[in-house]
């Protein structure tokens, strides 16, 4: 069995050229998610990140996970400050929705996004 700290740097160097991200911000967008909204949280990067052929660009992030409603506005400031500690001050836009939600925008984000945990 392979060691999983190796398996998930393999993983994060494989999504780093699929996405305009680096590795440490990648980790940092996962670490973070997993700190703020729990291991069961879903991830996805999508808008022109995305696109290798553009440049520049906020950093468009979907969430999925299963939190009250009460708590989602704190949770994404948590996120928000927690990240810009991490990789600096980015425009990060995140939108956090319950799992299968089907709404136009988690649709269009899981559908031409990648996941990144």
């Amino acid at each position: 069995m392979k060691d999983p700290k190796k398996v998930l740097k393999e993983v994060k160097t494989h999504l780093s050229k699929k996405v305009r991200l680096t590795e440490e911000e990648i980790k940092a967008i996962v670490e973070t998610a997993k700190e703020v909204f729990g291991e069961k949280v879903k991830v996805w990067l999508f808008g022109s990140r995305v696109d290798l052929n553009q440049r520049g660009g906020d950093i468009d992030l979907y969430i999925e996970v299963e939190i009250p409603k009460g708590e989602i506005l704190d949770k994404k400031l948590t996120f928000l400050v927690k990240l810009d500690e991490k990789i600096g001050e980015q425009k990060v836009d995140l939108i956090i929705r319950p799992p299968n939600s089907e709404d136009e925008i988690s649709l269009t984000a899981k559908g031409s996004g990648v996941r990144l945990l």
